[in-house]
């Protein structure tokens, strides 16, 4: 009975004889077929949490020397599991939902700005008139193969205010009832094979027509069309990366009619990004790279990606300021002895800037090329110039003022494939029950668990909830660690010692490996 034993006790005397089983049936249905027993669904269900299949069952029980359970019970039962993973994360997403209310509410009392109205004007409200709340999200898909070749991709909606995931939701394209009867369909008439496919219909997988990339656009079509009916919200901006046409898709369709636009937003974090991006890309198919002076190395690329990232975190909700800023980095790497391009530099002892840094001290500014460690050559510099001015547009900086990250959504992301490994092969039902859990604990923490094992009708001890409540706790600390000032700084010396011994002991031993280095023949 997989995990659980049938117990008889006989007796020789009086004939008596009496059945039990070492784990009772859900609900106590002892006697029913098809019931499954409490511990094979606490097993199926740690197989969800260390992110794992069959497998692990299998090979736990040979390890302990335990009769394995059946391979079509485990199946069976994980899809019990993954449906009342779902439907605890639904019920969970309803309590979110209300708390992210009380939260505008408190944030917001004397109303919102830059909200709309029916006839398509700012007002001050946060609330329309028929109850339906605005709120900022941040969007992001993610996808269950890299490579842009995956069966299945998701996407989230996060809250920006409160952090808390709002609604998500799985995009398939493959069945795998349709792949296993693929050639008994080919051997159908017309008339059978759309008989076969209405009656498989509601229990097919696929969801999505056309590739991997289209994923998270359609997912956020089904997302703001349905955040309405489902949780009685109007999603007012899209926080996004950009790397997809999911928010051109929006503007198209318009979910919440042509009198309520949506806003694109952009991340602080990809925003650099894409500046590094574009600059390698040049360095690459303009031939700016390689050796000699002024040319655009990988270095420099990273050095004047985190000087635009600089520019834009020291002066967010100052769009001017910030366009300023980002153009004062590209005339300092591009100045020399006899041009120098300073004026838009920071002025005054503390600036970045070594030639400003001279003039305020009232010393002659040194060399260039001692102090100006991102130098540009006159070429490269007029090369760079148009990525700078499309990076700089002003509709592009106003998108991203508001200092917001999608470091939410990649957190869920890390989370999620933790219960469902990229490298297993899972159908939608697993990635779907993967994605609740992670909402469900993203949510609530470890918690969560709880919760879904109160829906299974498995029984919840204390030292369940103790265990429960540590995890969270070291949760919170570590969180509070990594945020920490000292304990950053701590961490990058940490990480900057034990480069430079590793640099040591390469140098010491000298070169031991290499492509070829042995040489032909092994001479």
């Amino acid at each position: 009975m997989g995990l659980s034993q049938e117990l008889v006790l006989c007796c020789d005397s009086c004939q008596y004889s009496r059945t039990e089983y070492s784990s009772p049936r859900e609900n106590n249905l002892n006697h029913r077929q098809n019931v499954p027993f409490e511990v094979n669904k606490e097993i199926v269900l740690y197989s969800h949490e260390i992110g794992s299949g069959y497998s692990s069952v299998d090979k736990l029980c040979t390890v302990f020397g335990m009769p394995a359970m059946n391979k079509s019970s485990y199946h069976r039962i994980d899809k019990r599991v993954n449906a009342s993973i779902v439907e605890a994360t639904d019920a969970t997403l309803n309590e979110t939902v209300e708390f992210v209310r009380e939260a505008y509410r408190e944030t917001f009392p004397q109303g919102r700005v830059n909200a709309v109205n029916d006839d398509g004007e700012e007002d001050g409200a946060w609330e329309d008139d028929d109850g339906i709340l605005w709120v900022d999200v941040a969007f992001d898909g993610t996808w269950h193969k890299r490579g842009f070749s995956s069966h299945y991709g998701v996407g989230v909606v996060v809250d920006v205010l409160t952090g808390y995931v709002l609604d998500f939701c799985v995009k398939s394209t493959y069945c795998h009832t349709c792949a296993m009867n693929k050639e008994k369909l080919e051997g159908m008439t017309a008339a059978e094979q759309l008989q076969w496919k209405q009656l498989h219909q509601p229990d097919c997988s696929i969801n999505h027509e056309g590739s991997a990339k289209s994923m998270e656009r359609d997912a956020a079509l089904e997302l703001w069309g349905r955040s309405v009916e489902r949780h009685n919200l109007r999603y007012r901006t899209m926080l996004s990366d950009g790397d997809s046409t999911a928010f051109n898709a929006l503007a198209a369709a318009q979910p919440y009619g042509p009198t309520r636009p949506i806003t694109k937003l952009e991340c602080t974090n990809h925003l650099p990004k894409r500046m590094g991006t574009a600059l390698r890309k040049a360095s690459k198919d303009g031939r700016l790279g390689g050796r000699g002076e002024g040319r655009l190395t990988k270095e420099k690329c990273q050095r004047l990606q985190n000087y635009f990232r600089s520019a834009i975190l020291n002066n967010l909700e100052d769009q001017r300021a910030m366009e300023q800023a980002i153009w004062a980095t590209f005339f300092h790497v591009t100045s020399t002895d006899e041009d120098p391009h300073h004026d838009r530099c920071p002025a005054g002892p503390a600036s970045w800037c070594f030639f400003q840094r001279a003039r305020a001290e009232g010393q002659p500014p040194p060399p260039h090329a001692g102090h100006n460690g991102t130098a540009l050559s006159r070429e490269v510099s007029h090369a760079v110039l148009p990525i700078y001015r499309r990076m700089t547009n002003p509709i592009l900086l106003k998108r991203v003022a508001h200092g917001k990250t999608q470091n939410s959504n990649e957190s869920l992301h890390n989370v999620m494939w933790g219960h469902c490994p990229k490298e297993v092969f899972v159908g939608k039902d697993r990635v779907e029950a993967a994605t609740a859990e992670a909402v469900a604990k993203f949510n609530r923490g470890n918690f969560a668990l709880a919760q879904v094992m109160d829906h299974m009708s498995l029984p919840i001890t204390e030292l369940t909830h103790s265990a429960l409540a540590k995890k969270d706790k070291v949760r919170v600390q570590k969180a509070e660690r990594a945020t920490d000032v000292a304990a950053v700084a701590a961490r990058r010396a940490r990480c900057a010692g034990r480069q430079r011994q590793l640099e040591q002991r390469e140098d010491q031993e000298g070169e031991v490996y290499g492509a070829g280095l042995m040489g032909d023949g092994g001479e």
